[in-house]
């Protein structure tokens, strides 16, 4: 009988990433089922990238059937988290609040409304894997109608009024933030935000 006298294992390494999809909700019922399958799908392609998805979506007060689906939804993202205010604090304060309650290596904003490609997220983590803290989705192509383009011109010549940014010529709520830049976001007051 011969005697094993040393073992060499090489277990494979697989380094995973964590990453978090925030998403704000306000009376979002009728976009949630095609949401949560996108994500489902967004999900499955993550992996490939050694990268897990979880979520954290806040519902702002909604008056609809938005938070049954939400709850009814979230076991398929393990480690995810859910919260449902008793009160409508807005979109900034949902977004100054999630700077606490994520803790993942990068997170993502993304509306529930769907208004961004969500496969865009895939490109945004070749970015982040590439070293970008920052990866932000500009639209090309639009396809709003007469008043969200009156809307968006008007909004954009105000803050161009109001602030000393002076090439500010769009603003999107699609972006990747490394923890390293979110994490220095946490500490903002709930109130008076603008974030972009």
């Amino acid at each position: 009988m011969k005697r094993v006298t040393s073992v060499v294992s090489k277990r494979n390494r697989i380094t995973t990433r964590q990453l978090c999809i925030f998403i704000p909700v306000l009376n979002e019922e009728d976009n949630l089922d095609d949401l949560f399958k996108d994500l489902m799908s967004l999900k499955r392609e993550l992996v490939k990238k050694k990268t897990e998805l979880v979520l954290l979506i806040i519902d702002n007060n909604s008056e609809d059937n938005s938070w049954r689906k939400i709850v009814s939804n979230l076991a398929d993202f393990r480690g995810s988290t859910a919260v449902q205010l008793v009160t409508n604090i807005g979109y900034q304060q949902s977004l100054t609040m999630s700077f606490s309650l994520i803790d993942s290596d990068a997170m993502v904003v993304y509306q529930s409304d769907r208004q961004d490609p969500i496969d865009v997220i895939l490109q945004m983590c070749d970015l982040w894997s590439q070293g970008a803290n920052c990866v932000v989705g500009v639209a090309t192509n639009r396809a709003d109608n007469f008043s969200e383009k009156l809307g968006r011109r008007v909004f954009i010549k105000l803050f161009k009024s109001s602030s000393d940014i002076a090439n500010f010529n769009w603003f999107t709520d699609f972006y990747l933030l490394d923890r390293s830049l979110y994490k220095q976001l946490k500490s903002l007051p709930l109130q008076n935000q603008f974030i972009r």
